[in-house]
């Protein structure tokens, strides 16, 4: 979710429109669970979903000045279906690395059916790109070696978990090309776990948006930032919703497309 806030000063601006049309494409996937990024506010995000039916979750680096801004920020979140039995856990604060504009990770258990699962909701450092020793590529793979901190105590205590977000960095589940392996092994090398923790996409990924630089272009992307990783969770559909040219012709949405799925 691209810079969701409610006031004035943020670097989206948005119009009631705009919120509107955001609310309609939340409404038509109807999450139980909406893990999101890039929220500035709980009163943003109960302007696109019903504070009657969901709790809202916000990062507690929220009530941190020091590693906020004093115009606009992005925390992590979740809103949850008021019929879900669910504990709030601590927030996973160490991939911040003590630096203002990195998010922590926002960790939730949740009672499923017959399982507990952990869920951490994680937005990575942006711009790791080709070379790995850039600064952005140092700071991410800290950021994974700290997180295979948290997937090696899941895994040793036998908890269920799902690793989900924005991971600001392409993953693949075809693995087409020498590229795509390279990518895929220096990030789970990182993470301490096999690349098949990394959910299929039901079909090939493509993403078209609408961004606002200067002035308004549609745009396609085709590598996934956007993952779900998960040892032992089946799970199914996992999908992008692709934007209608009706819900961009006139309106700003987010730079992602929402990825869903299902627990079955």
């Amino acid at each position: 979710m691209q810079w969701l806030n409610h006031h004035a000063s943020s670097p989206v601006l948005r119009d009631t429109d705009d919120f509107t049309q955001i609310r309609s494409v939340i409404e038509h996937i109807d999450p139980d669970i909406l893990a999101f990024q890039e929220v500035g506010s709980i009163e943003a995000i109960a302007m696109i979903l019903p504070a009657t039916q969901y709790d809202f979750l916000l990062s507690s680096r929220v009530s941190h000045p020091r590693y906020t801004f004093s115009n606009t920020n992005q925390f992590t979140g979740f809103a949850i279906r008021k019929n879900i039995r669910y504990r709030e856990l601590p927030d996973f604060t160490k991939i911040n690395l003590n630096k203002k504009g990195l998010r922590y990770g926002k960790n939730l258990k949740i009672w499923w059916q017959d399982q507990q699962i952990h869920l951490l909701n994680i937005h990575l450092k942006a711009g790791c790109k080709q070379s790995k020793r850039s600064k952005a590529c140092r700071q991410l793979k800290k950021q994974l070696k700290l997180l295979s901190l948290w997937l090696k105590t899941r895994i040793e205590n036998n908890h269920s978990y799902i690793l989900l977000g924005d991971f600001n960095y392409p993953l693949y589940t075809s693995l087409n090309n020498k590229k795509e392996k390279q990518h895929n092994h220096w990030f789970f090398k990182q993470l301490g776990i096999p690349t098949t923790a990394l959910k299929q996409h039901k079909t090939s990924f493509s993403c078209q948006i609408k961004i606002h630089h200067k002035k308004s272009r549609l745009i396609t992307y085709t590598q996934p930032i956007d993952h779900v990783i998960s040892d032992k969770i089946n799970i199914s559909k996992l999908e992008t919703y692709q934007y209608t040219n009706k819900e961009m012709s006139s309106n700003q949405l987010s730079d992602h497309c929402p990825l869903y799925f299902s627990i079955p």
